[in-house]
């Protein structure tokens, strides 16, 4: 949102439109699970976000913004997430209002699994939720802003990254912690979960969408 100039400007409007598109999916008829877990995760992390920019007064909407993303990407040695994020994604999930939905549920199951600092990932399991395994063992995410098809990777720790401004603005995190990344050696895998995303795609197979 720091780059758009208009989203700061009318960061509350953009907020409640993304709020009634979310309540109408909801509440439609034929709900579309898949659809609304997307729009509730869009809704619940610009909440955060606007929720933060609020909070701190004396700085510029961007640059609060900025401190919010840099607060998110916060990694301390030994632990193979982002916790900041994790725990981010991981209430976005579990505060999901369509209780009964198999795809709530299914993705709550797997999140019990693991702790909070261990991988995989919560943003792996959405994935493979939201769009299949095939996603997940034919691209590569950039580890700070998520997009696929990540390119660039540190020669020490292999961690990836889509562009120099995502690496650059991940440097004073990473360097603290990179021979932290490269000692653990080993490769974050959803397979790893007891309830394996496998199973939650199976699952999710079932839901009319």
């Amino acid at each position: 949102m720091s780059r758009y100039e208009d989203a700061m400007k009318y960061k509350k409007k953009i907020v409640y439109v993304v709020d009634r598109v979310f309540e109408k999916q909801l509440r439609s008829k034929e709900s579309h699970e898949v659809m609304s877990l997307k729009l509730w995760i869009v809704l619940f992390v610009l909440r955060e976000v606007m929720k933060f920019i609020e909070s701190q007064p004396d700085l510029a909407p961007k640059d609060a913004a900025l401190l919010y993303a840099k607060g998110l990407l916060k990694w301390e040695p030994g632990e193979e997430v982002r916790k900041p994020l994790d725990t981010l994604l991981r209430n976005c999930v579990l505060a999901f209002p369509y209780k009964q939905s198999l795809l709530y549920d299914t993705l709550r199951k797997a999140l019990g699994t693991r702790q909070l600092g261990c991988g995989p990932a919560t943003y792996d399991f959405i994935l493979q939720a939201l769009f299949g395994q095939r996603l997940l063992t034919v691209s590569t995410f950039c580890s700070v802003c998520g997009k696929p098809s990540a390119k660039k990777r540190c020669p020490a720790c292999k961690l990836c990254y889509c562009s120099q401004e995502c690496q650059k603005f991940d440097w004073p995190l990473h360097k603290t912690i990179c021979q932290s990344l490269k000692s653990l050696n080993k490769p974050l895998s959803v397979e790893d979960s007891s309830v394996s995303l496998d199973d939650i795609q199976a699952q999710i197979s079932n839901i009319d969408v």
